[in-house]
């Protein structure tokens, strides 16, 4: 696939940035964000030399991409040479951070509520932060989700304490993916 033909670029939202794993899912325009639909990119396939020297995707921002096989699951895309519309350059994560998935709600406008995050153990190996989302979203408004992919564990974080509660009432010792998950309070939240 040539870098040089704009012909195949694609344009989208940046759904998800890990900073700490050089990755992040960019949903393409058109469609609704959805499991499996997203492209993985890796920070290496952003293109631009940022002052500080660290390649990084701001969550929410405007991007234009092209897709490739990935090397690693032929049935699978990636995005590649990541570029701000028009070509310039991304907003990255230093300095701007945007909680895409919490609506107009600000994250780190709003103080931590303690007692609203949730530890979650025994999660499938294959299971993202969307699946988790979506099976604790019926218990009340989840203002984020994150799966950490080794150890099978990941944290939902709730507006209200009382969600909080009850989703460790309804959902600690139920199945979800094939797994009996484990849900409690994460004391270590801040």
């Amino acid at each position: 696939m040539s870098t040089e033909d704009s012909s195949n670029r694609q344009t989208g939202i940046v759904a998800k940035w890990l900073n700490h794993r050089g990755i992040g899912f960019i949903t393409p325009d058109g469609q609704e964000a959805e499991v499996g639909k997203d492209f993985l990119v890796h920070y290496s396939n952003i293109k631009q030399e940022p002052a500080d020297g660290f390649k990084s995707l701001a969550e929410g921002t405007k991007v234009e991409f092209e897709t490739t096989e990935d090397p690693k699951n032929p049935n699978k895309l990636i995005a590649i040479n990541v570029t701000g519309v028009g070509g310039s350059n991304c907003d990255n994560y230093r300095g701007r951070r945007r909680n895409f998935h919490s609506k107009d709600k600000k994250e780190d406008d709003e103080p931590f509520v303690p007692g609203t995050q949730l530890f979650i153990g025994g999660l499938a190996e294959d299971c993202n932060w969307r699946d988790l989302k979506d099976h604790f979203k019926g218990n009340g408004e989840v203002k984020r989700a994150d799966v950490f992919k080794k150890g099978g564990m990941g944290t939902i974080r709730y507006f209200k304490k009382e969600d909080a509660e009850a989703a460790i009432e309804l959902l600690n010792g139920t199945e979800f993916q094939g797994n009996t998950i484990e849900v409690r309070l994460d004391k270590k939240a801040k």
